[in-house]
């Protein structure tokens, strides 16, 4: 069950893990040729689930929180806003999660999954429900972009191959 709720985790930073998808990526080089990152990352992109929640980076000890909601995304719909603290996960805590764990298991939620979040708004806590939706396609070319930018090129600050 634990494994479960740390699964339904995906969306919510699914930009960082967008370059796992790739090839051998580390520190915005990627090891992999353009085109097979291109292959690996839109399979799975037109896979993954998407609640357009975004989040500050993740390290270990600290918070989870909200730096942006796409508007008109399934978090939008259910009330998750910029600021928030995203505190649990279908009851699990997720302050003091292993970043590296945390995106790993996010690559597991399925499109269609029901995720309550237990937030912390200013003094507020709230609960709320947000269905996590397939990919937009227009997300997905935003995430592919970025990686062939950073990963493949010299704004990634290294250059490095691509074809």
């Amino acid at each position: 069950m634990k494994r479960f709720t740390f699964a339904m985790m995906v969306s919510m930073v699914l930009v960082f893990a967008g370059s796992a998808f790739a090839g051998e990526c580390q520190n915005k080089k990627c090891s992999a040729d353009a085109q097979t990152c291109l292959n690996k990352m839109s399979t799975k992109l037109a896979q993954s689930s998407w609640d357009g929640i975004w989040v500050h980076e993740i390290k270990a000890g600290t918070d989870v929180v909200v730096r942006k909601v796409d508007e008109g995304s399934p978090g939008a719909l259910a009330g998750i806003q910029e600021g928030d603290v995203l505190a649990a996960m279908n009851s699990t805590k997720l302050a003091n999660l292993d970043p590296k764990a945390f995106y790993t298991a996010m690559s597991e939620v399925k499109i269609g999954q029901k995720v309550t979040y237990g937030v912390k708004r200013g003094d507020q806590w709230l609960k709320l429900a947000v269905t996590m939706t397939a990919t937009p396609k227009e997300q997905a070319a935003k995430q592919i972009g970025w990686h062939m930018l950073t990963g493949h090129t010299k704004m990634g600050g290294e250059t490095v191959a691509s074809n």
